[in-house]
């Protein structure tokens, strides 16, 4: 584990003031509802407004030196889009500390699908806002603690 991973997790809650079309976005979890995942997108959502922005972070994956070029110079536009509808903003910051984990780097179009075996040098976090309403932000702070 290193540094940066240990740092992660809810970085802030605040009051929101939700507007017609903002809602909970809690979802249950596939294994409480006893469901097989081909029917994730039949999840119930909560049907409550908004009362509450969570701000959270995480480290997504650990990167080589050389990934994490690649990954710079090739999934700008990526990270854009992802931002844009939602799914959060990533960062690729240096590990300062001593981690001996290897690059974590995952290439979907990759036919090998071969590990990389060169130590990690950077984690991307990956920053991500959720909308809770009352009874769902104590649950999942509830959830968080266990």
């Amino acid at each position: 584990m290193c540094e940066h991973c240990k740092t992660c997790g809810i970085v802030s809650v605040e009051k929101y003031d939700a507007e017609d079309d903002e809602w909970c976005e809690f979802v249950e979890e596939l294994a409480e509802l006893d469901q097989p995942e081909d029917y994730e997108e039949d999840l119930p959502m909560c049907g409550n407004r908004a009362k509450h922005l969570v701000v959270e972070t995480m480290v997504e994956d650990h990167l080589c030196s050389a990934h994490v070029k690649r990954i710079q110079s090739e999934e700008v536009d990526a990270d854009l889009f992802a931002e844009s509808i939602g799914l959060g903003s990533s960062t690729i910051v240096p590990i300062e500390g001593k981690y001996s984990g290897l690059c974590q780097y995952f290439d979907p179009l990759d036919a090998k699908m071969e590990q990389c075996t060169e130590q990690a040098t950077h984690a991307r976090i990956l920053e991500f806002e959720t909308l809770y309403c009352e009874e769902h932000l104590k649950r999942y702070q509830d959830e968080m603690k266990s």
